[in-house]
């Protein structure tokens, strides 16, 4: 075995994990699609891109994505005082518990937040691949809604000067449906959950003192 075993990057595992339970913050959820100016992604896990994982990535997306589950979490690390609705942040079982995945409450920065994160300041410690498949995932549903309102515009066009018959109201009906599916699916692949930890150094300090009792 060698001296280095139990350890990453020299801390000792075990250390690492009770820093890392006693330094959760709670868990919301970010929009990744659109995400914040200041994030760094892959903070600590800046492994290369690789395309065919993305390309996988996005044809699974277009599917079905788990996006809002404490197990597909990305992790995020901030100071409290950054996140303006921290208190509405859910604990650790509450994701996976709610049937309405909506109700993930959104994190809200502070100005103090936005100007702080400023220089890439705001860590993500995974999500480079994912956030690149969740793009892709997400333009490929938006072309499919553009093909959907051009597929509807085709058949109003037939119809101009008189009013449609049951069967091509039926259609367009279903058209409409498609769409609305579409876009609600779309603003639900938007959004990631992310685990907050708390960066103050302060709060680290008192951790890695506590291992020599």
């Amino acid at each position: 075995m060698s001296e280095d075993a139990g350890k990453f990057f020299g801390y000792p595992v075990e250390t690492l994990r009770r820093y890392i339970t006693h330094s959760s913050l709670g868990i919301m959820k970010i929009n990744t699609y659109v995400p914040p100016a200041n994030a760094e992604w892959g903070r600590f896990n800046d492994r290369k891109v690789d395309l065919r994982h993305i390309k996988n990535l996005a044809l699974a997306f277009v599917g079905a994505m788990d996006n809002m589950s404490e197990e597909s979490s990305m992790d995020m690390i901030v100071h409290p005082d950054w996140v303006a609705n921290l208190g509405e942040a859910l604990g650790h079982g509450d994701v996976d518990g709610l049937e309405h995945k909506d109700l993930v409450p959104e994190i809200k920065f502070t100005e103090s937040g936005v100007r702080e994160t400023e220089g890439k300041n705001l860590w993500v410690t995974s999500g480079n691949h994912r956030r690149i498949a969740q793009y892709i995932a997400i333009n490929q549903l938006k072309l499919l809604i553009e093909e959907k309102r051009a597929e509807e515009k085709t058949i109003l066009d037939g119809w101009k000067d008189k009013d449609p018959d049951r069967e091509t109201k039926e259609d367009l009906s279903a058209i409409a449906d498609r769409i609305r599916a579409l876009e609600a699916k779309i603003t639900r692949m938007s959004f990631w959950t992310v685990k907050m930890y708390n960066k103050s150094e302060g709060r680290a300090r008192a951790i890695l003192r506590s291992r020599r009792r």
